[in-house]
């Protein structure tokens, strides 16, 4: 349940996040524009769980800071470590 906007719009409103990977795809901050920090973080480790449990080769690239494409646990472990270390404003 996204609080913030039942809370704003007086109903509960749900959030939720579809993979859309294919075989091989950049995971971008910057594609996720317009969505708070925190929604885009909540995104960003779902996609990169959801690519790693296919097996999918992702990269990273947030504002810049890229992680190049692969696949396997270090990929997994790797993302979400820069995910970990990244400055996000407003959290």
């Amino acid at each position: 349940i996204h609080w913030r906007a039942s809370a704003k719009l007086d109903r509960l409103m749900v959030k939720s996040y579809e993979s859309q990977l294919s075989a091989s795809q950049w995971l971008r901050l910057e594609a996720m524009r317009g969505l708070p920090m925190a929604d885009r973080l909540g995104g960003l480790v779902y996609l990169i769980e959801a690519a790693s449990q296919r097996g999918d080769a992702f990269g990273l690239d947030l504002n810049g800071q890229q992680l190049p494409v692969a696949s396997g646990p270090g990929q997994e472990r790797e993302a979400l470590k820069r995910l970990a270390l990244f400055d996000w404003p407003g959290l």
